[in-house]
């Protein structure tokens, strides 16, 4: 019968923060010996973890086709931190799979007494997930109700200092410059491409759009109503989408509430005008587009949408060059809101 060793490691993002790092575990698995290595960066309270998963799939595999199977951990809690896992354990020792432990050895509830510790294990280490959950639940409370900064980083122009957004000095009048900019009639991508050749950032449209939009700007503070789960980090669920519970005038503004309202405004009506590129309706009827040489211009069609051209050959502009529609938009966008 041929013998074959699964080994598994797992850690949380908590962990991660104290300093533990994955490499500690497989360092004391490879040294204890196996044939495949499974690992997960993630909560043991979640049955579902992918790689522990594939790993289970695997061990029942395995033991199906008449091999030996163990399993190995570095510790009990890597195993899981759920009650609902001491039946997993029940099901692979039924299937004549062993799980071992380098902590304290077999882990079975082959007897009651093996059972028992099984299952105390089991429980004390989603006790003690349940309890930094509350733990964390109840610092970022307190954070809310202070007006303080939770996570990730502060948008620019902005930096975290004592857990509150303060005015980064030396970025604070390059952010003013480009909302100035941008009120004063220029477009998205115009605003975009200065960013870039001015200060070296990369940001698209849509980019510089949700910055200028974003409630910090205006001197607010921004929460997430109920917060984002790991379940729902772990379902990829857009987190931007849900629902904010603004702290109002927690901090220096950028721009004033009607300067607010009025990008806004320009971003709603941009995203009007560019709603209809599904090759059927067209924002810019052609009739109005005329070359320089007085003739009317011609469109041309291609996988990445439409290019005007004049239509006369003897001009200058009669095909390469060719000028996208997108641009002719927004510059008619831009005449109009001026």
């Amino acid at each position: 019968m041929q013998r074959t060793i699964l080994a598994y490691s797992r850690l949380s993002r908590e962990e991660q923060d104290k300093g533990q790092t994955m490499a500690q575990q497989v360092d004391l698995l490879r040294r204890w010996g196996f044939d495949e290595l499974y690992q997960d960066t993630e909560s043991g309270r979640y049955d579902d973890r992918a790689d522990f998963v594939r790993m289970v799939a695997r061990a029942r595999e395995l033991a199906a086709a008449g091999n030996q199977v163990e399993i190995r951990v570095a510790r009990d809690d890597r195993w899981g931190r759920s009650l609902t896992l001491v039946a997993l354990v029940e099901e692979l020792e039924a299937l004549g799979i062993k799980i071992y432990s380098r902590e304290r050895g077999q882990i079975s509830t082959a007897t009651a007494t093996e059972w028992k510790q099984t299952a105390w294990e089991a429980l004390e280490a989603e006790s003690y997930s349940r309890r930094l959950s509350d733990n964390v639940r109840r610092g970022y409370e307190y954070k809310r109700q202070q007006a303080q900064h939770l996570t990730g980083r502060p948008p620019w122009g902005y930096q975290v200092v004592d857990k509150r957004y303060t005015p980064d000095t030396t970025e604070w009048a390059k952010a003013r410059e480009v909302i100035d900019l941008y009120l004063g009639g220029a477009s998205l991508r115009a605003v975009s491409a200065l960013l870039f050749e001015r200060y070296g950032k990369t940001w698209g449209i849509s980019s510089l759009r949700d910055w200028m939009l974003n409630p910090v700007l205006r001197g607010h503070t921004a929460y997430t109503v109920g917060g984002v789960t790991n379940a729902e980090r772990r379902r990829g669920v857009n987190v931007g989408a849900k629902p904010k519970e603004l702290r109002y005038n927690t901090h220096p503004a950028l721009l004033t509430e009607s300067e607010y309202a009025e990008i806004l405004r320009r971003a709603q009506l941009n995203r009007r005008w560019g709603s209809h590129r599904n090759g059927t309706i067209h924002a810019v009827n052609t009739s109005y587009i005329f070359c320089p040489c007085g003739l009317r211009c011609r469109t041309l069609g291609g996988s990445r949408g439409r290019y005007f051209t004049c239509q006369d050959p003897r001009c200058p502009n009669y095909g390469p060059p060719t000028i996208r529609d997108r641009v002719v938009e927004a510059a008619i966008q831009e005449a109009i809101l001026d």
